[in-house]
């Protein structure tokens, strides 16, 4: 990229027109001029399509999440917490499985970082599900660490944490089609967390995700395209995940037939406020039970994922036995009542 130009975005928008991708450098750069707030609507949203058209690579992600990074506002808890921050974008109507699964994972004893969002085009993301268990997720970074220290789970909510991305939320609305940043919300958590279960939709997607995780610097990840279409381990059909650490990406397949469990995954969900209602439901040993075990599933593997069990199975076990002694339930009361009180 020519840097006579009058900007990075300028030229990024010539490179891009050719057919030509950035760099991971161009990348870091072209995001950065965009998150100072000068770059214009017309010329974030020609960037956002032109990306789309050409193809997103493993160096612009890469590029672009370094600048998210360099300019989100981090917390420090430490670096052994795990994340279950997926991409989202299956288009289904889906329980909020990744959130739910941070009160089961926490329950056990490991620490959870979990980073989210509102939905973007429905009331479904992690925090209308928060919200609508009662949680207050509007505190302060000390308290934030106040609570995971009593818990070891907080929720980051990706706005609070993220603020320069509002200088890209128009365009990312506008163009109304999944772009770059719905894979770099999993890659940018606020604290940094070093271990990290994502969820995607398609096999291309998973492997664009492993690698940028590997570059970027992770202990160990699961990246996971579930066998029915969802961003998340199946309980119907064998779900296809890389295992991401520093030197090695294993592609590996998980069937739930070993744990007996090859169910139907239509279940009856909806947006946050309805999945919320029949969360509470399921903590009181009513409801459905298969919503308990894609739970369990999911919990299982960032279990597995931070070395506390030898096998998703096993993680699987663990999940199960913590929703049957009541500890996700209390774990679920603690926080709630926890960040209402500060």
């Amino acid at each position: 990229m020519s840097r006579n130009l009058v900007s990075y975005v300028e030229g990024a928008l010539e490179s891009l027109s050719k057919g030509i991708s950035l760099s991971e450098k161009d990348s870091f750069l072209v995001l950065s001029e965009i998150f100072c707030g000068k770059t214009s609507h017309e010329n974030v949203l020609s960037l956002l399509r032109l990306i789309n058209q050409t193809g997103i690579t493993h160096d612009e992600v890469v590029g672009f999440a370094l600048a998210m990074r360099k300019g989100m506002s981090a917390i420090d808890i430490g670096e052994n917490a795990v994340d279950t921050c997926g991409t989202g974008g299956s288009g289904l109507e889906r329980f909020n499985i990744s959130t739910a699964s941070a009160f089961v994972v926490s329950a056990c004893g490991i620490p959870v970082a979990k980073h989210g969002n509102h939905g973007s085009s429905k009331p479904n993301g992690s925090f209308d599900f928060l919200k609508s268990l009662g949680v207050n997720f509007e505190l302060s970074p000390q308290n934030v660490k106040r609570i995971f220290d009593e818990t070891k789970l907080c929720f980051l909510y990706a706005r609070s944490h993220h603020p320069a991305v509002r200088f890209v939320g128009p365009a990312r609305k506008e163009i109304g089609e999944r772009t770059i940043f719905n894979l770099l919300g999993p890659l940018c958590n606020p604290a940094q967390a070093k271990y990290q279960v994502i969820g995607t939709t398609s096999e291309q997607q998973a492997l664009l995700l492993a690698r940028s995780l590997q570059k970027l610097g992770t202990k160990r990840s699961l990246v996971v395209c579930g066998g029915d279409g969802v961003d998340e381990f199946s309980i119907g059909n064998p779900s296809e995940y890389y295992d991401v650490s520093k030197n090695a990406i294993d592609k590996k397949i998980w069937d739930p037939s070993v744990l007996n469990l090859c169910l139907e995954s239509n279940l009856e969900i909806g947006d946050g406020a309805t999945n919320a209602a029949s969360f509470k439901i399921l903590l009181n040993d009513k409801g459905d039970d298969k919503i308990i075990h894609l739970i369990s599933i999911n919990a299982g593997a960032a279990i597995y994922c931070t070395g506390n069990a030898n096998s998703i199975e096993d993680g699987y076990n663990m999940a199960i036995q913590c929703f049957q002694s009541g500890l996700v339930q209390k774990q679920v009361e603690r926080f709630i009542s926890l960040s209402n009180s500060l």
